[in-house]
């Protein structure tokens, strides 16, 4: 929370304001670039009634997202969660290289991906990410449109130098582009899920998760046999509020659609599944989840319809109103 506090604050006032700030690099240390939240402490933190409500979280994103002078995140490792919506919200330079590895599995602990996610998971490419927590390595990242650049992490101590080097009337999007078409890789590894991308076309233009469900169920190809079972381990709640977010959100504005994130995460954290969720993968990890409902068919419309609604609490938009 006070980290996320602080890069608000860096970028609302300090970054924004101060004249002699042309750009800002945004980087992690060591094997991440930023692994997400706590939900750990996030469970805990709740249960304890000591969260407001994950406004900070999302007026991280809001400020992300909004954020007017060029903006360059070096993606060079673990990118999950909150790291994704810091990274790939908005008109961004977003760099990955052969570190890389870019997920959202919040469906694994019985949650959604949030951090903006059904705002850079486009298509159905990007529903397929966001219902199975795929793992997206290296130059992956860069050929399903998440980055927009790849670079060898060899040179990215060299790239990072040509940038703090330009002045700030230097510092263009233009010049930005240029320096960094010059490190950009040409001869890139070929994208694992090129052989895969007509069946993922296929399963996930859907006009359901059951329908996507029993797609893979009759498909012949062990790729798509494998996702299926995948999916079957998850939080059927989690699968079809997912499903409804990313599906929804190409209608919505990214005001709106942080307000329907807010929405979302109120109604998970009250979730058995998501404290459950948490309790089998990070904590007693018997990856064993008890679910409920247990099965696709025990989640009505009009359960996944209620994690939409208006909050009686006050909604995203107050809140913005009253922390510019």
């Amino acid at each position: 929370m006070a980290q996320a506090l602080i890069i608000v604050n860096a970028l609302n006032h300090a970054f924004h304001e101060d004249p002699n700030v042309g750009l800002v690099i945004i980087k992690g240390n060591h094997k991440a670039f930023c692994a997400g939240g706590d939900v750990v402490d996030l469970t805990s933190a709740f249960a304890s009634g000591k969260i407001d409500h994950n406004k900070i979280f999302i007026q991280l994103m809001h400020t992300v997202h909004s954020f007017s002078k060029p903006y360059v995140a070096i993606i060079d490792g673990i990118t999950m969660g909150g790291g994704c919506g810091l990274a790939l919200n908005g008109e961004k330079f977003i760099i990955a290289t052969e570190r890389t590895m870019v997920a959202m599995p919040e469906t694994y602990i019985g949650y959604f991906p949030d951090s903006g996610a059904a705002h850079f998971f486009k298509g159905k490419l990007g529903m397929f990410l966001g219902l199975t927590g795929f793992r997206l390595k290296g130059a992956d990242v860069f050929h399903t449109g998440l980055a927009t650049h790849f670079v060898s992490s060899n040179d990215l101590p060299i790239l990072e130098r040509h940038l703090l080097s330009l002045s700030t009337n230097e510092a263009s999007k233009e010049k930005i582009q240029e320096i960094l078409s010059k490190f950009h890789l040409k001869n890139l590894p070929p994208h694992t899920l090129q052989p895969h991308l007509e069946e993922i076309e296929k399963h996930f233009s859907k006009n359901s998760i059951e329908d996507i469900m029993d797609s893979l169920k009759n498909s012949n190809s062990e790729f798509s046999e494998k996702i299926y079972s995948d999916l079957q381990k998850l939080a059927p709640t989690a699968l079809k509020v997912t499903f409804q977010h990313i599906r929804n959100a190409p209608q919505s504005t990214f005001h709106e659609l942080l307000t329907i994130e807010n929405r979302l995460t109120q109604r998970f954290l009250r979730n058995h599944d998501f404290r459950e969720g948490t309790r089998a993968l990070l904590i007693d990890k018997d990856k064993n989840p008890k679910w409920k409902p247990s099965t696709l068919e025990e989640v009505s419309q009009e359960m996944v319809d209620s994690y939409f609604q208006p909050l009686e609490i006050p909604e995203f938009e107050w809140f913005l109103e009253n922390h510019q």
